[in-house]
């Protein structure tokens, strides 16, 4: 063969080579391309399937679309066959409640919680005004909608796209309005009582640029003895107490801000965190709350009941509030909402034969087991009742409390009863530095349900009654003799 020949034969070859290198990596681009849409697409699924298992009231064939946030979906109650478009944004602060077959389509809000323009601080106080929104069955709500705190939109209307409903809804109606009317107006006297007090400047005169106003989210690290924590075991008056001490002027106190907590407090006591990263992660949620100066702050939250030590080293002048209810209530309480019923669901990692555990909401998930803390052996936990559970629960808190707040000075904690919040109140409000305050009646908010609420213990069989003592006796009678 000449070498002419061979010459070309070689670049023959060398170009169908080539072309068939670049077909392998353009068709590789094109599979890797077609690889990450498809996760993408896999990625947005789960994250909406992981969306729907954070609603733990809800009927069947309920879907979300992708990109849609939910704010505290304990607050969001759904029927059967409830549709949710793309984009959405719930705040169910307050409660949404919708109902069946309703249809909301993309870049639809719905916010059931709005700030408090008439407090004394500008632009706002921080306190929140929460009003339950009702949305009927066989609803249809327009892409681009905003329903606004309050409303109630009747059986089987129909919102057209980009209204905002700032008034109740009739049945049937069919409404579409993109105008803009005048509600109402803001405290004129107070609003320019205040900004004649603040000149528009901080505290050297200075205009408030976005650089110095971030400057008034302030460390909580900062707020000294303006910081307060409420301890408790929950279902014992944390929502109560929370609302009642907001309508303070000068205080703030919010229940349960931080969802982190949940875990977080769950992971220590199991051992499964060491101090070093609790304390850090404490410090990260606690930096930069939203509170201002001159302002008591406080939050209402279970789950800090063990994580005291770590708050008295973070903050050393920090006050703590042990809210106490009666064993017999509180554990009623705890017994109606269905603490511990699912237990089963809820393996330890011991467990065989379960590889997906069903999620039911964080706090169910991350509730203290009495195994996992080396209070007892994990045949004895699985062997006792929900209501025992509940006995035992209420106990170990209320315990774990007491120890950890004798170490702290007098002008540092205070034990209350919530059956004592109302002939307590002027004392509790000196105890956190409230002068002047109004104090109206006390009402005990976020009852359980009322067709599973056990009023008394004449509703206890004896095995109940006996699991009461045998977990609650010793501290009910040193805490509540005449429960």
């Amino acid at each position: 063969m000449s070498k002419l020949r061979k010459k070309v034969i070689h670049g023959l070859i060398g170009r169908i080579f080539a072309k068939i290198t670049a077909f392998a990596l353009d068709s590789l681009e094109a599979h890797r391309r077609n690889a990450f849409r498809d996760l993408g697409k896999r990625i947005s699924m789960l994250q909406r399937d992981d969306l729907l298992t954070e609603i733990p009231n809800k009927g069947k064939f309920v879907t979300i679309g992708i990109d849609t946030i939910l704010t505290r979906p304990r607050g969001l109650v759904l029927g059967n066959n409830v549709k949710i478009g793309h984009n959405c944004f719930l705040e169910s602060r307050g409660g949404i409640l919708i109902g069946d077959n309703t249809l909301i389509l993309s870049n639809v809000n719905i916010v059931s919680s709005a700030p408090n323009f008439n407090g004394e601080l500008l632009p706002q106080d921080g306190k929140a005004k929460d009003q339950q929104v009702k949305i009927g069955h066989n609803v249809i709500i327009g892409a681009g909608c905003t329903l606004l705190p309050g409303i109630t939109i009747g059986d089987g209307a129909v919102i057209g796209p980009g209204t905002v409903v700032n008034q109740d809804i009739a049945k049937y109606a069919v409404i579409s309005s993109n105008t803009v009317s005048h509600l109402t107006q803001r405290d004129a006297a107070l609003y320019d009582q205040l900004a004649e007090a603040a000149k528009w400047s901080d505290s050297n005169g200075n205009a408030l640029s976005k650089r110095k106003i971030s400057a008034y989210n302030i460390n909580a690290e900062q707020l000294g003895d303006k910081l307060f924590f409420v301890l408790g075991t929950g279902r014992n008056g944390s929502t109560t107490i929370a609302k009642i001490l907001s309508k303070q002027k000068g205080l703030v106190c919010l229940h349960e801000p931080k969802l982190a907590l949940i875990k977080l407090s769950t992971d220590f006591a199991h051992g499964l965190i060491n101090d070093h990263q609790v304390k850090e992660q404490l410090r990260l949620l606690y930096n930069g709350v939203n509170v201002y100066p001159n302002i008591v702050y406080g939050e209402s939250d279970q789950k800090l009941s063990n994580l005291v030590p770590f708050l008295r080293d973070i903050f050393p002048k920090a006050k703590f509030i042990w809210l106490l209810r009666n064993p017999v209530d509180s554990v009623n309480s705890m017994h109606s909402r269905g603490w511990f019923a699912d237990q089963d669901l809820f393996p330890s990692e011991q467990d065989d034969g379960i590889d997906e555990v069903k999620y039911r909401g964080l706090f169910t998930l991350h509730r203290l087991h009495a195994d996992k803390l080396g209070e007892m052996s994990s045949t004895k936990w699985r062997s006792m009742t929900a209501f025992a559970r509940n006995c035992w629960y209420w106990t170990y808190w209320n315990k774990l409390i007491e120890t950890e707040l004798a170490l702290l000075p007098p002008h540092q904690n205070m034990m209350l009863r919530l059956e004592e919040l109302d002939s307590r109140m002027p004392e509790l409000l000196d105890f956190l530095g409230i002068a002047n305050a109004s104090i109206g009646k006390v009402s005990i908010e976020n009852k359980a349900r009322a067709n599973y609420q056990l009023n008394t213990s004449e509703n206890w069989n004896n095995k109940m009654h006996e699991e009461f003592k045998v977990w609650c006796g010793d501290a009910s009678n040193r805490w509540y003799p005449m429960a």
